[in-house]
């Protein structure tokens, strides 16, 4: 039987393309399901630098991972360990893992490799990361016989001239510093005295000052208590060192209560006008024309109350 050649080598040639493709085939459902990645920042560095280790660990999103504890020697000190952080793109799990330490002591190294435990089901498989060789340098030279000693200190010498040189333009120097101070001296002698205003003034002032405001006429009741309230608690201030402008009407009544500053009946008031006060600034209640009359009453009934009693009259030579 006689075979054609040409029609031999085209069997042939299937076969082969048959046998590759196969293999090829064979060789991807065999990949290896686990890449592992290992970097440092620096590989040569100087004692007691910052340096960061990467792991970097690429698997199937099905396999699930665990990372072992860091194990340093005694040269090592961890300054930060990240926490393990998982990327899903394309059914390809990517998990990062960060952390910072630096070295101690001059000298070569070999940073320990890490076990990467894997698997579907169960964490059966594990793979290393690798170890990693450092060299940590130091700024000392290397020749330990070139310590020198410290130098000593430097005389100067200083001629008699420049002596009295320098104690002229010192003397100089005191002479004009005293003549300021004098000049000082005699300005504050002549300077006017400036005698403050006791609170009870201010506040009569200031409550006439109110009444002459066309606050009631317009209606403008809110804005009319708030300067009758701020009156008030400004006169308590400058009077008695009682911080009430910055109070709440609750923090002041607490604070009036437990140091016993008024009496009761002084206490009463105050308590009855500030609530009252604060429905109409806050609650935008419509006081009576009564209400309004009395709150100013009892403002200026207050003031001449507690004010200090003072002889005002000039003595007569």
């Amino acid at each position: 039987m006689i075979i054609n050649k040409q029609y031999l080598f085209k069997i042939l040639s299937v076969c082969l393309l048959s046998i590759l493709f196969f293999n090829i085939g064979n060789a991807k459902n065999h990949s290896p399901e686990i890449k592992v990645e290992a970097l440092v920042s620096k590989s040569i560095a100087l004692i007691g630098d910052h340096i960061d280790y990467h792991l970097s660990i690429k698997t199937d999103s099905s396999l699930r991972i665990k990372v072992e504890d860091i194990k340093m020697f005694n040269d090592y000190e961890i300054i930060n360990v990240g926490s393990l952080e998982e990327i899903i793109e394309k059914n390809i799990k990517t998990s990062s893992l960060s952390y910072t330490f630096s070295i101690l002591k001059a000298g070569d190294y070999i940073l320990p490799s890490l076990s990467i435990q894997y698997g579907r089901d169960n964490l059966n498989n594990v793979i290393k990361s690798g170890q990693i060789p450092l060299s940590i340098n130091t700024l000392l030279n290397k020749d330990e016989n070139d310590i020198r000693d410290i130098v000593p200190p430097l005389t100067i010498k200083i001629s008699s001239d420049f002596k009295n040189y320098i104690f002229v333009v010192l003397a100089i120097v005191l002479l004009i510093v005293l003549i300021i101070f004098i000049k000082k001296r005699k300005k504050t002698k002549f300077r006017t005295i400036e005698i403050s205003k006791p609170a009870w003034e201010i506040a009569f002032g200031e409550l006439d000052a109110l009444a002459q405001k066309d606050f009631l006429q317009q209606e403008k009741f809110k804005e009319f208590y708030y300067e009758l309230s701020f009156i008030l608690r400004n006169y308590i201030e400058n009077q008695f060192q009682v911080m009430a402008p910055e109070r709440t009407t609750e923090e002041f009544i607490k604070i009036m209560q437990s140091q016993n500053v008024f009496n009761k009946h002084h206490q009463k008031l105050l308590k009855e006008f500030l609530l009252a006060s604060d429905l109409i600034k806050f609650a935008k209640k419509r006081p009576e024309s009564k209400e309004i009359d009395e709150g100013s009453v009892l403002i200026r009934t207050f003031v001449e109350d507690t004010m200090v009693k003072e002889d005002l009259r000039e003595d007569k030579i």
